[in-house]
């Protein structure tokens, strides 16, 4: 945003016009990532979308349909909120007969997850154009209340209290059947020699009363607007963000599917991107793309990821905790994102 602002960045829509038919733009992901004020500014030359894994080994044992089975056989509106519920009390178990859960169905939400969690129930971080927080509206707080049921209400989630990575209670180690993954990082658990001891694909997260929500983004190759090669260094971003790029790389023993998502919509067919991932459901990776609604706010917000990943898991951690209430919670996270607001205005 900042460097948008200063003129600090060529502006490459005449150069993406004069590249097509060769580069068909409509191929490439996530527009919105590059765009200012009806200006586009790069190509990505990275993406990931952020779902969940599952335990296909656990969901066997329990005799239940996976969530891939679910999403597919019965549809995304089957594949919602309170059949994750429904599931995880019965996949949550104490194994050991000590009165305290040693399996438990989901291991807890990062601050993109959170986001997409409120996305779902319909809520929001900021109003549209980016003046102030509104996780105090009723749908925001849906997916608040949501998101700490998991703990509070239903147990199918650790309390924050009790540690669980330190007691060896997480998904690679068998004993989570449902946890936070990206599609660009943790594929590195299918490298040979890397493989957990169970079998896993992933499912987008569940569906709240505004349907499945997805966070999806790029990492973005722009040019300096003091360069002096802007067309070599433009030719240079399409052949980065192609699949031309990938199948090359691949061919040299370069296996980026393990970890950069596809710049392209035409790189999910390539085998640079499909044989490396196996067995993996690549059409849910695909689909995390599809439901991914684009609303690149992060370069235009001021101090971000303090606001995704520092105020609002701090505030959920609260009422995870049941320090806090949703009310309290989602108040003092629009105090703390209004003052980052204020800073970079």
């Amino acid at each position: 945003m900042e460097v948008y602002n200063a003129e600090g960045l060529v502006l490459v829509e005449d150069h993406i016009e004069a590249a097509e038919p060769d580069l068909d733009y409509d191929d490439v992901v996530y527009h919105g990532d590059a765009e200012f004020e009806g200006h586009i500014v790069g190509l990505p030359q990275k993406s990931c979308t952020h779902q969940l894994r599952y335990n296909s080994d656990i969901f066997e044992g329990a005799g239940l349909p996976t969530p891939g089975e679910i999403y597919w056989d019965e549809g995304a509106e089957a594949w919602n909120w309170e059949r994750f519920i429904e599931m995880g009390k019965e996949i949550t178990k104490d194994l050991d007969g000590d009165d305290q859960p040693d399996q438990y169905f989901f291991d807890g939400m990062g601050g993109t997850l959170i986001l997409s969690t409120i996305r779902s129930a319909g809520g929001e971080i900021f109003d549209e154009q980016i003046t102030k927080c509104i996780l105090t509206q009723d749908e925001a707080k849906e997916g608040i209340r949501f998101i700490g049921d998991l703990v509070v209400e239903y147990g199918i989630q650790p309390p924050p209290e009790i540690k669980a990575g330190e007691l060896g209670i997480t998904f690679t180690t068998g004993r989570i059947a449902v946890g936070g993954a990206t599609t660009c990082d943790s594929v590195r658990d299918l490298r040979a020699g890397h493989e957990l001891p169970f079998k896993w694909d992933f499912v987008v997260p569940p569906a709240g009363s505004a349907g499945v929500r997805v966070w999806g983004d790029t990492d973005q190759i722009t040019i300096s607007s003091s360069s002096k090669h802007v067309d070599e260094a433009f030719e240079w971003m399409v052949y980065r963000s192609s699949r031309e790029a990938w199948e090359d790389t691949y061919g040299k023993g370069i296996m980026m599917a393990f970890s950069n998502g596809p710049t392209r919509w035409s790189i999910f067919e390539s085998k640079a991107f499909t044989e490396p991932l196996g067995d993996i459901d690549m059409e849910m990776i695909k689909e995390g793309y599809k439901q991914t609604i684009p609303n690149p706010f992060v370069p235009r917000c001021p101090q971000p990821y303090r606001v995704i990943f520092t105020v609002m898991t701090t505030e959920v951690d609260n009422v995870l905790r049941g320090a806090k209430s949703v009310d309290q919670a989602a108040a003092d996270m629009c105090e703390l994102i209004d003052q980052v607001l204020e800073e970079g205005a």
